[in-house]
């Protein structure tokens, strides 16, 4: 039992000891939500899902490097974001995953961009960017998870 800027009484607290229940009073609000929190997420299974933002149509491929290959794209569709998974496509088929490590337009470094903007692209993938390629981004994202199996 969590409280808020209450005080428990001689009784309730020898009650909550004789039922084996924990009774915790908080003066700070913000302390008892980051416990309730931690609490549910141990009673919560979570799983990390990847979702699809956008992609990205390469034009141009600039420069390659062992880090880090730059292209210049035109995204086709939703976002581009600076910190993202990609996934390099050619033809329908996936050729590799990997991450972006920077994203401009123009001079300028942005955290993200949206369709049909034209941007410069830094990213870590194992195979080489071709133009014609598609680079899809994607973002990692928490998703509860309902446990409906049925249980014997």
């Amino acid at each position: 039992v969590y409280g808020f800027n209450v005080t428990v009484s001689p009784q309730v607290k020898k009650a909550a000891e004789n039922l084996g229940v924990t009774v915790t009073s908080f003066k700070i609000i913000y302390d008892m939500l980051n416990l309730i929190e931690l609490a549910l997420k141990g009673l919560v299974k979570t799983e990390k899902i990847l979702v699809e933002r956008g992609r990205l149509k390469v034009l141009k491929v600039f420069r390659t490097t062992k880090e880090a290959q730059i292209i210049g794209g035109e995204i086709t569709q939703g976002i581009a974001m600076k910190k993202a998974q990609i996934s390099l496509m050619r033809a329908g088929e996936e050729l590799g995953k990997g991450k972006v490590l920077a994203l401009q337009k123009g001079p300028e470094a942005v955290d993200e961009l949206q369709a049909p903007e034209q941007c410069g692209v830094s990213v870590s993938v194992s195979e080489k960017v071709k133009e014609g390629d598609m680079v899809i981004f994607f973002s990692e994202e928490e998703v509860i998870v309902n446990d409906t199996a049925p249980t014997e």
